[in-house]
């Protein structure tokens, strides 16, 4: 473990010192620093719709920690919503630059870490452990198991962690940049064993896996025992606003309102979908009790067909929580039960509701933007990248530019199965330059065009 940590932090103190921005959120070259620091908007809801999970108390008592913490573009902007927050980076030289990038900020705290462990910090010390886009960068899961086992010693009681993991399967080598990937089911498995209770699983099969998970009130408190109470189910709706699980760099937020602004005009208010990202409910529990609100073994059945729970909200004044559940593709369809259950065992009387089929999608282009810099439509590196959603077959896509089929397409991977979002990119040939159209096609028709600047950069 040892060679491992000299080796993260050799290898993070070089692109420190190269463009620490960039490297932290691969937006784009040379940021100044109000634009690195907007581009945490995305970022801090993930972990801020977490906070009613929190144990109550005055905001001035909490104590945040950040494993990964770079140059601290979260940590300013969480910095309000605590007395103290700290943060622990492999790099010293990301140390460095945070500390300056945030000298203005009294409670703000930045150490250097001591291999993969936190052993700088005392057992019970931390209110909220968060950490975004650095358990995938490391390329052992030993290591990450390290700081999950470490961020359970430093967390009082009743504390969270929100953590963001890889789950999507790759073969590619393992190293500091591209890191380890761990399923989401052994994760899940994991976090069991060592005595977490699991609240949230949301984005598996993806890169972008968020996990929130509770170090019970008591070394007890987490283990259910006994029969599971009987639960009654209040309402089930459907969840319209958003797709709860979204890739944080994908800001799809317009075209999510757009897409169920329309949804709601075929789809009668309450019905549920089935399948893609509106494939969302919400149950209103009453009588589920704490040591029960356990993923994955808490669960619903619709019509008979497992639907995953994503997210247990904290209990409110008339006892009830709101559960989010995601509903298959494979739902039945019409008038269905839905129950709960626990360990496969029914503990909840059926709510009758209806399930619909998901309106037909057509497919549509997110972004185009440069290959490396995902901010910029300027092409600097030969490279475009594209993200297309509700692709069902990649094999029908088709480019061109300046009215040339691309000949080297590469990277066609499905990033979301949910919003069957994909990414791919198309090499320039290399006798364009300016301005020019690059036109997008599925299925045999053409679904998106627009001007992209290449710029060639001779030496």
């Amino acid at each position: 473990m040892n060679d491992l940590s000299e080796q993260m932090r050799s290898d993070w103190d070089a692109r420190a010192r190269e463009d620490a921005k960039y490297y932290q959120i691969c937006h784009r070259r040379n940021l100044d620093d109000a634009e690195f620091d907007r581009t945490a908007v995305d970022v801090l809801p993930a972990i801020r719709r977490n906070y009613p999970l929190l144990s109550p108390g005055p905001v001035k008592d909490r104590r945040f920690l950040e494993i990964g913490c770079g140059m601290g573009r979260l940590m300013r902007g969480l910095s309000t919503d605590c007395g103290e927050i700290h943060g622990v980076d492999i790099s010293p030289e990301m140390v460095r630059l945070g500390k300056a990038h945030l000298s203005s900020i009294r409670q703000a705290h930045f150490h250097v870490a001591q291999g993969c462990t936190l052993r700088q910090f005392a057992d019970d010390r931390f209110d909220l452990v968060y950490s975004f886009a650095v358990f995938q960068h490391i390329p052992d899961r030993a290591a990450i198991y390290s700081y999950l086992d470490e961020a359970f010693r430093v967390l009082k009681r009743g504390g969270i962690i929100v953590a963001q993991f890889n789950s999507k399967p790759h073969d590619l080598p393992c190293n500091t940049w591209t890191g380890a990937w761990i399923p989401e089911n052994t994760l899940l498995s994991y976090a069991k064993e060592k005595g977490w209770q699991v609240l949230a699983s949301e984005g598996g099969q993806t890169q972008y896996l968020w996990l929130t998970l509770r170090k019970p009130e008591s070394p007890t408190s987490g283990q259910p025992s006994g029969t599971p109470p009987w639960v009654d189910i209040t309402k089930v709706r459907p969840l319209r606003d958003a797709h709860p699980c979204c890739n944080v760099f994908s800001n799809p937020s317009l075209y999510l309102r757009q897409a169920f602004s329309a949804i709601q005009r075929l789809i009668p208010p309450r019905d549920l979908i089935a399948g893609g990202p509106e494939g969302w409910g919400v149950i209103h529990a009453k009588g589920l009790s704490e040591s029960f609100c356990e993923l994955p073994a808490l669960s619903v059945q619709v019509g008979g067909v497992t639907a995953p729970i994503r997210r247990i909200g904290p209990q409110q004044n008339d006892a009830v929580r709101k559960l989010i559940f995601q509903i298959p593709a494979t739902a039945p369809m019409g008038r269905q039960p839905v129950r709960l259950t626990w360990d496969g065992w029914v503990i909840s009387h059926p709510y009758v509701t209806t399930v619909q089929p998901r309106p037909k999608v057509t497919p549509r282009v997110v972004t185009v933007t440069d290959g490396k810099q995902w901010l910029d439509r300027r092409i600097e590196c030969d490279w475009i990248q594209v993200t297309l959603e509700n692709v069902t077959d990649i094999a029908t896509f088709k480019a061109s530019i300046a009215g040339r089929d691309f000949s080297e397409i590469s990277g066609a991977v499905c990033e979301d199965p949910i919003t069957q979002r994909h990414k791919i990119n198309l090499h320039v040939p290399q006798d364009l330059v300016g301005s020019q159209r690059v036109r997008f096609g599925m299925d045999g028709r053409e679904i998106h065009s627009c001007e992209v600047e290449i710029v060639r950069n001779h030496t």
